[in-house]
């Protein structure tokens, strides 16, 4: 159970490093030009992709000295954590693991700029996509809404 926590907070302490002191990307932002796409959404995407990417080729199977198996997953098979803010400053967070996904929570694909939905419209979660993303990242609804809550708060302290 030690290693599961550690992940989370890991990947926590990213998310709130990148909340405070990366730009946001045009898609982060307040959506202006819908139509014109942006070298950091498209960035974004690409990145993404990357490590969303859920492809065994070319991943090899290590047998370690004392039996165990170790796989260098070459930084794919993740959740990525993203965040947006409404046009109130109310931090949205979500974990995706497709582009697809972020496409959805913005609202627009990030490669081409495309308009698909009101981002504005799909930020705040259902109680049932709540336990959904827990479920996925392997945490207690209670626990996923502590973290959305402890980046929320990061996010009003920093405006």
């Amino acid at each position: 159970m030690k290693y599961p926590i550690l992940l989370v907070l890991t990947c926590l302490s990213a998310f709130l490093t990148g909340i405070i002191f990366l730009e946001p990307s045009k898609a982060q932002n307040e959506q202006k030009n819908l139509s014109a796409t942006d070298p950091q959404d498209r960035e974004m995407a690409a990145t993404i992709r990357r490590l969303t990417d859920r492809s065994t080729e070319g991943l090899v199977d290590q047998r370690l000295p004392d039996g165990s198996h170790m796989v260098n997953l070459m930084e794919r098979f993740q959740s990525v954590p993203l965040a947006m803010f409404d046009k109130d400053g109310d931090a949205a967070v979500r974990c995706v693991t497709s582009v697809e996904e972020a496409n959805d929570f913005f609202g627009r694909d990030l490669e081409t700029g495309e308009y698909l939905h009101d981002p504005q419209a799909t930020q705040k979660m259902p109680e049932d996509d709540i336990a959904q993303q827990a479920a996925r990242v392997q945490m207690s609804v209670e626990e996923y809404q502590f973290y959305l809550n402890l980046i929320a708060e990061a996010a009003r302290q920093r405006h």
